[in-house]
C-alpha cells in the first residue's frame, strides 16, 4: 500500500468529531404522547369546516403513524402502514376550486413526536405513543365522517386492527 502524505496527515490527526447525540429516556417517550394528546384535545375545539387545520393533522399524523410502522412493524408492512396511507389519502384536499385551503390558525407542531420515534432507543412507552396517535388518527376519521364516509369506514377497519390485533404482539425495536 502506498502512503502519501495526504493519507499520514489524515492519520495523525485522527478521526473527524462527530456531533453528539441527543440522550433519551422514557421522560421523551411520555412528551411525545402528552404533545399528540394536546393535539388531539385542540383538534376536540376545532371547527370540521377548518379543513387546512384537519388537513394539516391529518397529513401529520399519516407520517407519526408511518414512523411508528417502520419501528414496529420490521418484518413485513402491517396494520400502521395501511393506516397510514389512509390517513395520508384524507389529507388530500378536494378539488374543488370554491373549497381553497385557507389556513386559519396553527396546529401544535408534531415534529418533536416524529423524531423522537425516529430517533429515541427502544422503549416500552412506544406502545403508549402509538395508542395516542391511534386516538388522534380516530378524530381525523371522525372528521371524515361526513366528506368522505367510504374512507372514514376504512379508517375505522384499519384503526381496529392496530388497536386490537397487533398492539399486544408488536416488538419494540
Amino acid at each position: 500500500m502506498l502512503v502519501t502524505p495526504r493519507s499520514r496527515q489524515a492519520d495523525v490527526a485522527g478521526p473527524k468529531e462527530t456531533p453528539e447525540r441527543a440522550v433519551y429516556d422514557s421522560a421523551v417517550w411520555r412528551q411525545a404522547v402528552a404533545r399528540v394528546e394536546a393535539v388531539t384535545a385542540q383538534l376536540g375545539q376545532s371547527a370540521p369546516q377548518d379543513a387546512a387545520l384537519w388537513s394539516s393533522a391529518a397529513r401529520h399524523t399519516a407520517g407519526l403513524m408511518a414512523g411508528l410502522s417502520a419501528r414496529l412493524e420490521s418484518q413485513s408492512p402491517g396494520p400502521i402502514t395501511a393506516t397510514a396511507d389512509l390517513l395520508a389519502r384524507a389529507a388530500q384536499a378536494p378539488a374543488h376550486p370554491d373549497r381553497r385551503l385557507v389556513r386559519r390558525g396553527g396546529l401544535a407542531d408534531l415534529r418533536g413526536v416524529a423524531i423522537v420515534i425516529r430517533h429515541a432507543p427502544a422503549s416500552p412507552e412506544v406502545k403508549l405513543l402509538l395508542l395516542a396517535v391511534v386516538a388522534l388518527a380516530h378524530a381525523i376519521r371522525l372528521w371524515q365522517q361526513a366528506e368522505r364516509p367510504r374512507l372514514a369506514a376504512q379508517l375505522d377497519t384499519g384503526l381496529a386492527r392496530v388497536r386490537t390485533g397487533r398492539l399486544g404482539r408488536l416488538s419494540v425495536t
